[in-house]
């Protein structure tokens, strides 16, 4: 017997053809709702909400492993009050996050929207 687990759709491109080998994995999209069932496990993004009402549906629920830096679309205190471990993905974005920062302040200091503004006028 195989565990059931939902992950998000929008990670299915990004992770192997059988991502949990012992699992029956039920893939689904952010604009469908968070289906009733016997899972045991959830992979949502930040987007879908893990509240009273999923946990509900969800009755065998174990784990929440929230595909996010932060929590904020999870009821800690719902899931804590069923033994429902939650986990994220925290620094996941760290590095990125500096880089973009870096970047955005060389283009301000270095005016690059002026010059490729100019370049694109043959100025």
């Amino acid at each position: 017997m195989t565990t059931p687990v939902l992950i998000a759709a929008e990670l299915r491109e990004l992770l192997p053809a059988d991502p949990l080998p012992a699992a029956t994995v039920t893939w689904i999209r952010t604009d469908e709702a968070t289906p009733a069932g016997p899972f045991e496990a959830i992979v949502p993004l930040l987007s879908r909400r893990i509240g009273p009402a999923e946990l509900e549906r969800l009755p065998r629920l174990r784990l929440v492993a929230n595909c996010a830096v932060g929590v904020d679309n999870v009821d800690l205190e719902a899931c804590a009050a069923r033994g429902v471990a939650v986990t994220n993905t925290p620094d996941v974005l760290t590095d990125a996050t500096a880089d973009l920062t870096l970047a955005l302040l060389l283009a301000v200091t270095r005016r690059f929207k002026e010059g490729e503004a100019l370049l694109r006028d043959d100025r």
